[in-house]
Parts: C-alpha cells; sequence; structure tokens
C-alpha cells in the first residue's frame, strides 16, 4: 500500500492468458481474441446506440409531452355550416 491506496497490478498478473494447446502458433490465438473483441465491441455499440435512442425519446417526452398519434383518434365531427 503506498499512502493508502492498493496498487493496481498488471492485467497479464492478474490474468494470466489461458494455456489452451488448441492454437498451435501464437498468430491463431491472436486471431481468436481479436474475433471476440471485435463481437464485443459490435454488441457494446448495438447496447450504446439502443440506450442513446431511449434517452432521446424520454427527454424529447418530457420536453414535447407524448406525441399524438393520429391513427389513434377518430376522425373529429366538423361542424355543419348553414
Amino acid at each position: 500500500m503506498i499512502f493508502g491506496h492498493v496498487l493496481r497490478l498488471p492485467a497479464d498478473v492478474v490474468a494470466p492468458p489461458p494455456r489452451e494447446t488448441g492454437y498451435s502458433q501464437p498468430s491463431e490465438y491472436v486471431a481468436d481474441v481479436r474475433r471476440h473483441l471485435r463481437c464485443f465491441f459490435d454488441s457494446a455499440r448495438s447496447q450504446l446506440d439502443f440506450a442513446h435512442e431511449r434517452k432521446k425519446d424520454y427527454s424529447d417526452k418530457r420536453a414535447h409531452g407524448t406525441p399524438v398519434c393520429t391513427r389513434n383518434h377518430a376522425n373529429p365531427i366538423e361542424p355543419t355550416h348553414q
């Protein structure tokens, strides 16, 4: 401990890379990790887009009220002019 803070360790010391025998070369492991990271990145990006839309809809609703949808209302009766 340094001045009451916990010293952080590098990620390799905390969680070493897996020792799998399924990879014949390190380049295969790197390619697999990159593929997984791309999948995780795409998933996180889609969740961020979804959260952005929800936040925008919520703020628009608070600013402008609930939007009126014309298909949910009956046509009003127009007064006849005499």
